[in-house]
């Protein structure tokens, strides 16, 4: 965990929904569960994930279960199954537990899960997104979504445009994603928010336009995620906190909300997007670089200035829903679509005078390149992607990964033998370091800082198999790798995927370590390092109870069931032969 000595293991008690749907993965089949769905009259058909394996697919029954208020119904039917079983579950607590995650599949190497620190590669044709942005892409990419929906209906709203009644609000939601819309307010120079017949007139122009977007969505994307929105009686959202509350209250996976800042006759109106439990990895869509800025615009809103709005936001509007395609290809397991999208947008766009976000655009064709294992394409695009915006520290750490990629994919030995990979990879970075903390953006920073350290984790490794090893230079890398693993592990709170990546490198950082010491005749000193291994390993472990569904995490292919239990297993053993 967080700020914990990871000189000890420990252990985060399982959530009473993680307990739940580790009891169905073990106790039941995939088969056996659509029985359980036919037994309860429930067709498994309308319950998505199953093709996602069971781990997913139990963890959506739960949640199917829960907000169709049959959870008695449930604990009922599995009692009469499996007697055997203790079958419990205590609602209200732990929300995130059952958060919807996007299922994927990863590569079959470490280089598959480290983001875009490390390249993100990835193995096979069923490959999704897994870079910096770690939280569900179902919700990521709805952000995109509801950015065009809401840019469209600050326009439909000059025209004078008739907002429809809310519909009333039920006390929960019952979709398998829901969006909650909250009243726009008014915030003074007090920081106090009070109502606002302007805000009320666009969050109701919002949630008539965004449910029109969700019963509009492509048929098999209805059907796997059953999308409602909500408005209506929901009050004010001031902070993240607020809608922390409200999302709780009405069992949202997003809450919407945004408060006029009005001086004089002019307006902003800068909307917040609160991702239920992953607000840090939301900022990255919705932020400075992801056309995030407050839209500015003149109160009374009449023909005169929604022409003028037009103009400035037909741009953003078009690259927003691109995004969103694209991001929903990567959901599907599609890349090829996903870079089909970018690159033909970045075709219709070449004839515009606007640039800005190009370099987003840009970002992401190398991302999608670097996932299809086609690293040359991918330096192209980040290098296109700073020559329109040379301080974007994202696209220096793209190219960080296309040389820790080439690095990873060398033998231990020759990566000293010939170092320009690892040595490149350093310098893009150290730079991506440099910029980000030059614009006091710590999420870009941290993820920075971790390339930093994979890079010394991998270098301390081929001193290791030099002959003779070097010792002594081995572990300066490994060293160094760990203390900058742990600077920056604060700053991922909340980030399950990034977090499980990197307690997994620190982990094995520490055991290579704990070997070289152990070489060199220093039992004591590779006993605390082991244990601190073993530590790091358990805190990769306890990401599961935070994303249970995370086939990331927790696939059979995943961070934990490949490298954190093994390698736990390993160090365990370890640890005894030297007692």
């Amino acid at each position: 965990m967080v700020g914990r000595d990871t000189t000890e293991p420990s252990r985060t008690p399982t959530a009473p929904r993680a307990s739940l749907r580790q009891n169905l993965v073990e106790s039941f089949s995939l088969d056996d569960l659509a029985l359980l769905c036919d037994d309860l009259g429930v067709d498994a058909e309308n319950i998505p994930g199953k093709d996602h394996g069971k781990s997913y697919w139990a963890a959506q029954i739960i949640r199917y279960f829960e907000r169709a208020g049959r959870m008695p119904d449930l604990l009922k039917r599995l009692s009469e199954l499996r007697p055997a079983v203790t079958w419990t579950y205590t609602p209200g607590e732990d929300e995130s537990d059952l958060d919807d995650e996007t299922p994927a599949t990863r590569g079959d190497v470490i280089t598959a899960r480290t983001g875009d620190v490390t390249g993100n590669v990835a193995v096979g044709k069923n490959v999704v997104q897994i870079g910096t942005l770690n939280i569900p892409a179902w919700p990521l990419a709805l952000v995109g979504v509801v950015a065009v929906v809401l840019l469209i209906a600050i326009m439909r709203g000059a025209s004078g445009a008739t907002a429809l009644r809310p519909p009333p609000t039920p006390s929960r939601m019952g979709g398998l994603f829901n969006v909650a819309v909250a009243d726009f307010g008014q915030q003074d120079a007090d920081g106090k928010v009070r109502p606002s017949e302007d805000g009320q007139k666009l969050a109701q122009l919002l949630f008539e336009s965004l449910d029109q977007e969700f019963k509009s969505l492509p048929t098999n994307v209805a059907q796997d995620f059953k999308p409602q929105v909500r408005y209506g009686g929901l009050g004010l959202v001031r902070d993240d906190t607020e809608a922390e509350a409200l999302a709780k209250r009405v069992g949202a996976d997003v809450v919407i909300y945004a408060n006029l800042t009005p001086s004089q006759n002019a307006a902003a109106l800068a909307p917040q997007f609160y991702v239920s439990p992953l607000r840090n990895e939301a900022d990255e869509i919705v932020g400075r670089y992801e056309l995030g800025a407050p839209i500015p615009f003149r109160l009374p809103l009449d023909n005169r200035e929604a022409l003028a709005l037009n103009q400035a936001l037909n741009y953003r509007q078009k690259l927003l829903s691109r995004f969103t395609l694209g991001l929903m290809y990567d959901l599907l397991g599609r890349p090829e679509q996903a870079l089909d999208i970018y690159n033909q947008t970045l075709d219709e766009l070449k004839t515009r005078p606007e640039t800005e976000g190009r370099e987003v655009l840009l970002y992401f064709i190398g991302r999608a390149n670097l996932f299809l294992q086609r690293p040359a394409e991918a330096e192209t695009a980040f290098q296109a992607a700073l020559a329109a915006e040379p301080d974007y520290a994202r696209a220096y750490i793209g190219l960080g990964g296309v040389y820790f990629q080439r690095a990873q994919a060398q033998a231990p030995a020759q990566r000293l033998a010939h170092p320009e990979a690892w040595q490149t990879a350093l310098q893009h970075y150290q730079t991506a370091l440099d910029r980000a903390q030059a614009a006091s953006d710590a999420q870009v920073a941290a993820k920075a800082q971790l390339g930093l350290a994979y890079v010394y984790r991998i270098r301390g490794e081929g001193y290791l198999h030099v002959d003779p090893p070097d010792y002594p230079a081995a572990d300066h890398d490994f060293d160094a790798a760990g203390r900058l693993i742990l600077q920056v592990v604060p700053a991922l709170k909340d980030q399950s995927r990034l977090l499980a990546q990197a307690h997994s490198v620190l982990g094995i950082a520490y055991e290579e370590h704990a070997y070289s010491r152990q070489q060199q005749g220093d039992t004591a000193e590779a006993r605390a390092l082991y244990t601190k291994a073993n530590g790091a390993y358990g805190d990769c472990l306890t990401q599961a109870d935070h994303s249970p569904s995370d086939a990331i995490l927790t696939g059979p292919q995943g961070i934990i069931p490949e490298i954190c239990k093994p390698r736990q297993a390993a160090v365990e053993q370890a640890l005894k032969g030297l007692e």
